[in-house]
């Protein structure tokens, strides 16, 4: 993957991790309002995509010390 390509899929996922579209309603998942619980999942999967992008881009070092 090319470092824009790994840009643009960070900001898309980051974008991605807001509740945009939830309205006002009492729905509760685990004790949670539907839209805290997309949230949270959100930013969970926001956190791997992220470790995976700067794993791909960032320099490996060669010499072990």
């Amino acid at each position: 993957m090319s470092f824009s390509r790994n840009i643009l899929l960070s900001l898309i996922a980051l974008v991605l991790t807001v509740p945009w579209f939830f309205s006002e309603g009492n729905t509760r998942l685990v004790g949670m309002p539907t839209w805290a619980l997309y949230a949270v999942v959100a930013a969970v999967v926001y956190s791997i995509i992220l470790f995976i992008v700067i794993e791909k881009t960032w320099p490996k070092d060669d010499s072990c010390e």
